[in-house]
């Protein structure tokens, strides 16, 4: 099984792969700095 780390999830590019591997219901993790920009991300049960 492959794993799937986005670094960088609240970034401009970052955020477009995040919502489209979302949209595509694969597993994956993101890696942010900033916990209040991901808040966004927590709130759709990305981790």
């Amino acid at each position: 099984m492959k794993k799937i780390l986005v670094i960088g999830g609240t970034g401009t590019i970052g955020r477009a792969l995040v919502n489209l591997l979302h949209d595509h219901e694969v597993h994956f993790k993101v890696l942010v700095r900033n916990q209040e920009k991901a808040k966004p991300l927590d709130d759709i049960g990305i981790e």
